[in-house]
């Protein structure tokens, strides 16, 4: 470092002592922040940053324990499937708080037996809990011991509604939440929450008030959906992201408990190329607002999917872009088939 910019790092840092009389709480523009330290990669994109909150949630035995096996699984061994550890060696927590010891330890055995490890043996960097029948008044305070104890990089908490009375109660569901959303900060870890769906087939929203909260600041839901045809199959959508959004995946749970992962999901196209090709058919440009907008008329899909949508077909050369105005690529204009996932 030269002599000037330790000059300004100096004068840098004696601002933002004074600014806004020093409150830490103060965000200054004059100050660069950073992107997050992501712990995963998933097919190359970012997720589960560190000091930031995380949700997996499903119906009812649909899955929820078997994402979290291929991510602690990818943890102790660097990948599982496209499920890429950014961080060398983390230090993994699981605090079951539903299933029997038994069920406990063969979702993690089979996590250790994916990694190439001992399925009967412990390793330091993997500590594993069932508070089953802990009191429920003891749970919180137990957990925060063993992360400032175990220092981890990310924590699950399988059951998250199990360390309050009632995931209705606004003020205590706001508590806990609260509680949860601090340790990711002060222990600089991802604290992961799994949380059941509502029970209504249509409602995928996570249960009770406890799920609003929760959902509000996760940087990552994952939703994990098993298929109707093949019980030993799932699909894994991230459905809020505060960052850069993962592709959907598909997992498949062997007879010894082992995951297999499947980068696609068996849904076929990835875009919608028919709804593209009616938006250029009158104008042979659009704007990308507009171009959002029609095709969330056309497909019926979210905003954040027609963004994904969009950029995927930018990215696969159908779509093209200029000067703020987007066009079908020149030769693509009449093609009826989409991209390669058709």
């Amino acid at each position: 470092m030269t002599a000037e910019e330790v000059i300004r790092e100096n004068e840098l840092a004696a601002y933002l002592a004074e600014y806004d009389g020093g409150d830490k709480y103060a965000i200054s523009m004059r100050q660069e922040y950073g992107e997050p330290r992501y712990l995963f990669r998933v097919g190359g994109v970012g997720c589960m940053p560190m000091g930031d909150v995380s949700a997996i949630k499903a119906k009812a035995k649909n899955g929820k324990s078997t994402l979290i096996t291929a991510f602690i699984a990818a943890a102790i061994c660097g990948r599982c499937g496209h499920i890429e550890c950014v961080e060398n060696d983390p230090t993994v927590l699981y605090f079951d708080t539903e299933q029997n010891p038994h069920n406990t330890a063969r979702n993690i055995r089979a996590a250790l037996r994916m990694s190439g490890q001992d399925p009967h043996d412990d390793i330091p960097r993997l500590w594993v809990y069932n508070i089953r029948t802990m009191p429920k008044e003891e749970r919180v305070k137990y957990i925060e011991e063993k992360i400032f104890d175990k220092g981890p990089a990310i924590v699950f908490i399988d059951g998250l509604r199990d360390l309050l009375n009632d995931f209705n109660d606004i003020a205590e569901s706001g508590q806990l939440i609260e509680t949860v959303t601090r340790w990711s900060t002060e222990y600089d870890a991802n604290i992961c929450n799994v949380l059941h769906e509502n029970k209504s087939k249509e409602d995928t929203n996570m249960r009770g008030h406890l799920g609003t909260e929760l959902v509000n600041k996760c940087a990552d839901v994952w939703q994990v959906t098993k298929d109707a045809k093949d019980k030993t199959r799932f699909t894994v959508e991230q459905t809020e992201s505060r960052n850069a959004p993962v592709d959907d995946f598909a997992m498949k749970r062997e007879d010894d408990g082992t995951i297999t992962i499947d980068p696609g999901t068996g849904k076929g196209v990835t875009y919608d190329i028919r709804a593209f090709a009616a938006i250029f058919q009158e104008t042979g440009s659009r704007r990308y607002n507009d171009m959002k907008k029609e095709y969330i008329e056309l497909t019926n899909v979210a905003e954040r999917t027609a963004r994904y949508h969009i950029d995927t077909a930018l990215a696969d050369g159908y779509l093209d872009r200029n000067n703020g105005l987007y066009y079908l690529k020149k030769g693509r204009e009449n093609e009826e088939q989409g991209n390669k996932g058709n």
